[in-house]
């Protein structure tokens, strides 16, 4: 059954044309009823923090660097979890 309709397609253009046809306009229907959701909620619940900066101590970059970025990310709403680190190399 299977392979005499593959032949029919092979052997007949046309068929095989709307047949491409007919598989397109239901994926194109499909994807077009699929629900979507114009603003999606998006939680950032943790953040890690990486800071290298060579040459300087790990006291300056955390003072300078790492702290103020805590201290602006701590601001933002529906944050559980700050991790950082700090690095010369």
């Amino acid at each position: 059954m299977t392979s005499s309709l593959l032949q029919r397609i092979l052997q007949h253009h046309v068929l095989a044309n709307l047949s491409f046809l007919l598989v397109l306009i239901m994926g194109f229907l499909s994807y077009t009823a699929m629900p979507k959701e114009k603003d999606p909620t998006i939680n950032f619940n943790w953040i890690q923090i990486s800071a290298v900066l060579p040459g300087a101590s790990p006291e300056d970059i955390e003072k300078r660097i790492t702290q103020p970025l805590e201290e602006g990310i701590a601001k933002v709403s529906d944050i559980r979890f700050i991790s950082s680190s700090t690095s010369t190399h």
